[in-house]
């Protein structure tokens, strides 16, 4: 999965332009309610400008309104391209608020925390609903591969991997759509736990 399908577009965004002073972004930051916004010169990406670093510059290294916002413009390396992966994404987004959409330096938009949630949310069957098994399993060579072909049978909705790199447990969760009867579930459960895994958490969720 790309990040050209999930970002918010420049028009829905709002951004400071690098010609403004330090009180023009401070206006524009009290009045959109945002805590951190693009800054562009033109349509290039240059920054983000966060509204603490706003009121530091001012407050408490006596900078002044009548200063360039580049001042204060920081996180230069703030953005992914349209054809980054999600995955990429996820590790990067961490520590910043969003990362800006970028492509042959055009700001193109941004892609906020609450887009990669809805990814994930949507791994998970948040918004249809859907029945989570937990399977845990020794972490060997194939079993992830062993534990889906067990499975081949059913529709699953979603499938996420967990413990990554530990030695000797994985975790793995799984969606069923709300529809799987009882009858289905016993018989995965029994399917798994008879190839070594085993069942340790079901939980329902139902729509959102």
């Amino acid at each position: 999965m790309k990040v050209k399908s999930l970002y918010v577009q420049k028009t829905n965004v709002v951004t400071c332009t690098d010609d403004m002073t330090v009180g023009e972004a401070l206006e524009v930051l009290t009045k959109s309610g945002y805590r951190c916004v693009p800054v562009v010169n033109g349509t290039n990406f240059v920054g983000l400008v966060y509204k603490i670093d706003v009121k530091e510059y001012i407050y408490e290294q006596n900078g002044s309104l009548t200063d360039s916002i580049k001042e204060i413009v920081s996180d230069e390396d703030a953005f992914v391209t349209p054809y980054t992966s999600f995955v990429k994404a996820l590790l990067t987004i961490k520590r910043l608020p969003f990362l800006a959409v970028v492509e042959k330096k055009q700001l193109l938009g941004i892609l906020t925390h609450s887009k990669v949630m809805e990814v994930l949310e949507d791994a998970l069957g948040v918004k249809t609903g859907g029945i989570h098994l937990t399977i845990a399993g020794t972490d060997r060579r194939g079993s992830l591969y062993s534990l889906l072909d067990e499975l081949k049978a059913f529709n699953i909705e979603g499938v996420l991997s967990l413990d990554n790199g530990t030695k000797l447990f994985r975790r793995t969760s799984i969606t069923l759509p709300l529809s799987t009867s009882e009858e289905e579930i016993s018989t995965i459960i029994r399917k798994v736990e008879h190839k070594g895994f085993r069942v340790i958490d079901r939980e329902t969720i139902n729509h959102t």
